[in-house]
């Protein structure tokens, strides 16, 4: 099996080096959804790491891939492996890579550290017009509702288990407070967030 990995491994890399086609992301982009479909015993987050770094060094400059959502995904995955995702995003904003996706400002969001933060990346990409627009409202409200909740709900007790339940008509929160110990109970509190 290691002997069939090494070959296919070399016959992607062969295939972007001599690609001449129109379309160049396309070899990387294949390459990108195999690794992803190999097992982690298989090596895939060290192969994913090398090929995204190529990848995103190869296309950051090349603006027709700045609002293709094949170049976006691998970005925004390629920000799982570096330590300071939001620098990243940053950048990646500053360059015009993403500006129309609501892909990047929900991942640079979830980077963020507190939810002002990340309430500011997500208006910035509504005020872009970024699409879906739809997403980015439900994850403004969600940031904007729950986590303020959890936050606050977290300080004031010690919390053990929390289920986020969506009812299609309405949101709830359900937290258990100190399983077994006296005082123990179940907090449940209705999410009033209008769409």
């Amino acid at each position: 099996k290691l002997i069939c990995l090494c070959f296919l491994h070399r016959m992607f890399e062969a295939h972007i080096q001599n690609y001449s086609g129109n379309d160049p992301l396309d070899p990387w982009y294949r390459y990108f959804q195999w690794i992803e479909g190999m097992s982690e015993a298989e090596g895939k987050q060290t192969c994913l790491l090398s090929l995204l770094e190529r990848l995103v060094k190869t296309f950051l400059s090349d603006k027709r891939y700045h609002d293709d959502m094949r170049f976006i995904n691998c970005c925004v995955k390629f920000a799982d492996f570096i330590d300071n995702p939001s620098h990243f995003f940053d950048y990646m904003y500053n360059q015009g890579v993403g500006n129309k996706s609501s892909i990047l400002y929900i991942s640079w969001a979830q980077q963020q550290g507190n939810v002002s933060q990340a309430c500011t990346v997500i208006q910035r990409g509504i005020q872009n017009e970024a699409q879906p627009i739809e997403k980015l409202h439900h994850q403004y409200r969600y940031v904007s509702v729950v986590w303020p909740m959890f936050d606050s709900l977290c300080l004031l007790s010690k919390l053990n288990i929390m289920t986020f339940l969506s009812t299609g008509s309405k949101d709830i929160l359900c937290i258990a407070r100190n399983p077994g110990l006296r005082g123990s109970g179940v907090l449940c509190k209705q999410l009033t967030v209008l769409s």
